[in-house]
This record gives structure tokens, sequence and C-alpha cells, in this order.
């Protein structure tokens, strides 16, 4: 993958805040960056834990007004000791996405199904997606090298229609099972794009930070959210 240095993107006006602590509301984050000194803000947006609503995943998205606003404060945020207590907050550039056009997402036949549980084995995860058509393959994250997060599934179907009724039927009927509440959500997948990269623009401890996959959700920008949430009773 391109690395870019710490240049920002032309026309990104939004910063990555990773490591921030998960009981901050979007107040305390917009309170903190005051108190540093950050003005022009836009929107500040601290990402809610699925699992837990009253604590967030660990980091938030600044967007400042302008583009220039952006670069002073991505500029003043990489002093020395600029947040205090809080010196493990990370600082990046969002990570721009090249959006797949309409015509290969028109194609789509696979299903992306986030929160898999762990005990589930690829059999399992057949099982609960069959009813809506033939599959053609299941690829589970645990068996993806490049994959840090595990709880995510791809599930292939041979017709588009077979994928898309999964959605739908998800999203009306919740799945039943006999072990343990857990809650999946499903969206279409997302193909990359032909002849694109993905830059990912940081600042050089983006590593550390990058398995959260940093997205902001403005002005070509996105956050990969699925459509439905489905709540299943093991």
């Amino acid at each position: 993958m391109e690395r870019c240095g710490t240049a920002p993107v032309e026309g990104n006006d939004t910063i990555f805040l990773g490591n921030i602590d998960k009981n901050w509301k979007n107040e305390d984050v917009v309170k903190l960056l005051q108190e540093i000194g950050i003005d022009k803000i836009d929107k500040v947006t601290v990402m809610v834990d699925p699992s837990n609503i009253e604590r967030n995943r660990g980091f938030a998205f600044l967007e400042l007004e302008t583009n220039k606003d952006a670069q002073l404060a991505y500029k003043k945020l990489q002093k020395k000791d600029v947040f205090g207590k809080h010196q493990n907050i990370k600082v990046a550039w969002a990570e721009p996405l090249n959006e797949p056009d309409e015509d290969e997402m028109l194609k789509v036949k696979t299903v992306y199904a986030e929160y898999i549980p762990s005990s589930w084995e690829e059999e399992k995860v057949r099982d609960c997606f069959k009813k809506f058509g033939e599959i053609e393959s299941v690829v589970l994250a645990r068996n993806l090298r490049s994959s840090k997060r595990k709880d995510f599934a791809f599930v292939k179907y041979t017709t588009r229609e077979a994928a898309l009724e999964c959605i739908e039927s998800f999203s009306r009927e919740p799945l039943h099972d006999a072990e343990c509440k857990v809650k999946v959500k499903v969206s279409l997948a997302k193909p990359i794009p032909k002849g694109k990269q993905i830059k990912r623009v940081s600042d050089p401890l983006s590593k550390d930070i990058s398995n959260q996959k940093p997205k902001a959700t403005k002005r070509g920008y996105s956050l990969h959210i699925p459509m439905v949430v489905i709540f299943f009773h093991h």
C-alpha cells in the first residue's frame, strides 16, 4: 500500500483521533480540543461501541470547517504533550476511500456479516445463511492473515438475488439459536475499485492505529456502516 507521509489529501478536512478514553462522549472530545486551542470545529463524531452504547470504540473523527483549518489543527495536535495527561491519543489524517462505481456494485453477490461469534465455524455460518440461496463460498475473518479483526465473514452467493434476499430477510426476521445472545450486522460487500488504491495518509505512528481503519464520513470519505442490525438469540 502506498504511503504518503504526513501531507493531507487535497480537500481533506477530517482528522482521526485514536486511543481516546472509551467513556468519552462527543462533548468530552470537543471540550478537550477547545482547551488545547482548536477552533473552527465543524463536527466531532465519537464512534459508539455497538455492543455497549454507553462506551465508544476508542476513536473519533474531528471535522474542521475548511481544509486550511484542518491543516492548522493537525499541526497543533502534533506538538509534544499537547494532550496533557491523555498522551496516548494518536492523531492521523482520516483515510479516504475510493468508492466502487455503481456498475460494480450492481454485480455484488457477497454479503459482509459483522460481529460473528468466535465460536462459529464455517459450517455454522453456512447454516445461518443458506436459506436465502445457494452459497458459493464462506470466508471467515480469522482465516484472513491481513485482518486484525476476527469477528466478521464474507458469504458469497451464486446469485445477487440471494444476497439481496439475505439482507432484506435479516432486517425483518431475527434468527434464533440456543446458546448465547449476539447481534450481527450485514450489508453488501464493497468490491475494490479497479485500478485504484486506497491511500493511507497518516502520521508515522499510524501503524499503532491501523487496525482501527480510520475512514471519515464527510465529503468523499466514508465509514463502513452495515445496513441493518440483526439480533440472534443462541
